[in-house]
């Protein structure tokens, strides 16, 4: 009742997001076949936001667990056309944010000859990303713990992701772009059996991964999962796509932009600390591998592919599987440099088409008009394989007696829908969306709006590849330019499990999605450029937010070190100032933490919060100031550094440091948390991270 009220109260604050996108203008040839730079940034929020991706068993912040970053890779053709691709660790984007960002390459870093189509903004889809950025208040209000959309959080994200696409295009230069695609098995299954054995063209895909090692089924795996004979890790596209950039003079790695097709959701729903799951841990073992390999400058930006109905292979979800999933994703990138892969030549093509999916014709194999209206359907509550929740009575696979509403066949509504269209007008979910294609020479990414399955995503990939008259392959990248839930096949919406349920016009919507994205293939062009106004209801701001959480963060130490499995570490209390925005958009948002060893030339930083090895958990709240607990999750250092003193040194928002007293590597052998006591930080200290 809490959570409807406050969500009652804020539907009379409106939202309004509008500007304008200019029409590319004409670029400037260069002299190098393709052009290439990359950057990244930090986009860890101040705590106190809920977290989106979990509904109604998200999380408020307290905390972090792995920075939340984004990764921007700028590519220019020979006739000067850039694109980017922009890779970040939140579980949505919208198509304002991303009209935004667009608007502010424009208007503030001069980047005229970059037009909307040119950009591919995507989410990786960490459900422990903050929430309050969507203007649609169907996921403003009800993707995460607290509803409402906050302007401050949107226009920080804004240009903080214009940033990286800036520093990226500045920091181009000649390169080589060459194409790798490997399999990477067993690091995927797929969490919805039944629903997939419907399509006729999976026997296709599960006789072409016969040949891969195989997975046994979860623990919570359903019935009608259980009853089959399919293993579910040949279930998925095991195919992970790499983007290699070299620079052409010396070799070295620029950047490589990566797709593989999984849910980010190796940690559970109740984990309250910000963290980027098993893409963020990736993404660093990469650039970490790269670095050691003498790639200092590589930035490694990782996708996600058609990840609808596809989980990752844990045990059991917790810090142990994100870093170990994490970790072998991230191996398998570096791997794929080392394989045969082809040079891509040519220029850069893009087109995009805002794709219409209120009651739409579509005329294939299985004529039929999509919904009018979104309409979320009954097993949506009841959450999906990877994420239940509380609402068991929501069980997936429960489909209607007959056709109630035209275009939604079987589904059964989670509500009457009379009561659904109270609680969700027609403006609170997108009913235009966009999709594109991005083209690098024979290479083609198709940029989805949302969640798509396996096989809606081979259907969609096979279509434009068609569409281009078999040019070269075809990756298809979810959860890009705008977000409207989960698109299936009909066969798959026809059984109405979590997947289906979630598909909001209907079961023709996937295959609209497809037809837009093959005619845009054929006939590449632009919509959509010019003004753009995009309204919803349900402001807050991240004071609001902030009052509540002053009284939960008394369990909030507890809750973390369980949802992070904390065994060995080492911690160091200190105080800081409270959470609230920085008045810099590039200043600190939360504190930082390192490990240092003094040596002979003074104490020298050997582990950083940049890694998983550490975290930072609120311990309480006090007028302006915020009591912290830093946890070194992983005290442990290789032996070339010896036995030599050892400390955490903070340093907080507002540009204090603290350190611990120094240990030894004995001291840190205990078999649980050993909290070391706060000392003064010795004047030849290097500084924070």
């Amino acid at each position: 009742m809490k959570r409807l009220s406050i969500a009652l109260m804020l539907l009379a604050a409106c939202v309004s997001v509008e500007g304008t996108v200019a029409p590319a203008t004409a670029p400037a040839p260069s002299s190098a076949a393709w052009s290439v730079g990359a950057a990244t940034v930090d986009i860890t929020p101040p705590v106190g936001y809920g977290m989106a991706g979990h509904a109604i068993e998200a999380r408020t912040s307290v905390g972090v667990w792995t920075r939340l970053r984004a990764h921007a890779v700028a590519i220019e053709d020979r006739d000067g056309t850039p694109v980017i691709l922009i890779a970040t660790d939140l579980w949505a984007v919208s198509g304002a944010l991303t009209d935004a960002v667009v608007e502010r390459l424009q208007t503030k870093h001069g980047l005229a000859s970059l037009g909307r189509a040119q950009l591919v903004l995507a989410a990786t889809h960490t459900h422990h990303g903050p929430g309050h950025a969507h203007t649609a208040p169907g996921y403003a209000d009800h993707a995460g713990s607290e509803p409402g959309f906050d302007a401050t959080l949107f226009a920080w994200l804004t240009n903080r992701l214009a940033d990286a696409a800036a520093s990226a295009y500045a920091a181009r230069r000649p390169a080589t772009l060459e194409h790798h695609a490997v399999a990477v098995p067993t690091l995927a299954r797929n969490r919805s059996l039944a629903p997939f054995l419907a399509n006729a063209d999976a026997s296709a895909l599960l006789e072409a991964n016969a040949v891969l090692p195989g997975c046994r089924h979860p623990a919570n795996a359903t019935p009608a999962d259980l009853a089959t004979d399919t293993d579910p890790c040949h279930a998925v596209d095991p195919e992970l796509t790499t983007l290699v950039a070299r620079d052409a003079n010396t070799e070295a790695v620029i950047a490589v932009a990566g797709v593989f097709g999984v849910h980010a959701t190796a940690m559970p729903n109740r984990t309250p600390v910000y963290q980027g799951d098993l893409f963020g841990i990736a993404a660093r073992d990469a650039t970490d591998r790269l670095a050691r390999a003498g790639h200092d400058d590589a930035v490694v930006a990782l996708f996600t592919g058609p990840e609808g109905d596809v989980s990752p292979n844990w045990d059991t979800q917790g810090r142990g599987a994100a870093t170990l999933l994490g970790g072998a994703l991230g191996e398998a990138v570096v791997a794929s440099l080392d394989t045969p892969g082809q040079t891509l030549a040519g220029t850069a093509g893009y087109g995009l088409a805002r794709a219409d999916l209120s009651s739409v014709s579509v005329a294939n194999q299985d004529p039929g008009r999509t919904g009018r209206r979104a309409l979320p359907g009954f097993g949506q509550f009841g959450g999906a394989e990877d994420g239940r929740t509380r609402m068991t009575r929501w069980a997936e696979g429960k489909t209607a007696r007959r056709p109630r509403r035209r275009g939604h066949g079987t589904k059964r509504p989670a509500m009457p829908p009379p009561l659904v269209a109270l609680a969700h007008p027609k403006a609170h979910f997108p009913s235009v969306v966009p999709v594109g294609v991005v083209s690098l020479g024979p290479l083609s990414f198709v940029a989805l709006p949302g969640e798509f399955t396996t096989m809606m995503g081979q259907r969609i990939e096979a279509g434009v590849s068609d569409a281009r008259q078999n040019a070269g392959p075809t990756v298809a990248i979810s959860l890009a330019g705008d977000y409207l839930s989960y698109f299936t096949t009909p066969q798959e919406y026809d059984l109405q499990h979590y997947e289906g349920a979630s598909m909001m016009y209907g079961r023709l919507a996937g295959v609209a999605v497809a037809d837009a994205a093959a005619s845009l293939a054929a006939e590449p062009r632009v919509e959509g450029d010019g003004p753009y106004r995009y309204r919803g209801r349900g402001r807050t701001d991240h004071a609001r937010l902030l009052r509540p959480l002053r009284r939960r963060v008394d369990d909030a130490i507890p809750r973390a070190l369980e949802a992070l499995s904390v065994g060995r570490a080492a911690t160091l209390s200190f105080t800081d100032a409270a959470p609230v925005w920085p008045l810099e958009d590039a200043g600190p948002t939360t504190p930082r933490v390192v490990a240092e060893a003094k040596t002979a030339a003074g104490w020298q930083v050997v582990d950083t919060d940049e890694s998983d090895r550490f975290a930072l958990v609120l311990r309480g709240l006090d007028g302006e100031k915020a009591q912290w607990i830093a946890l070194w999750l992983s005290p442990a250092l290789p032996l070339s550094v010896g036995e030599v003193p050892l400390r955490l040194r903070v340093t907080g928002v507002d540009g204090r440091s603290t350190c611990s007293a120094a240990v030894t590597r004995g001291d840190l052998d205990a078999t649980g948390p050993t909290a070391l006591p706060a000392a003064a930080c010795a004047s030849d200290a290097p500084g924070g991270p």
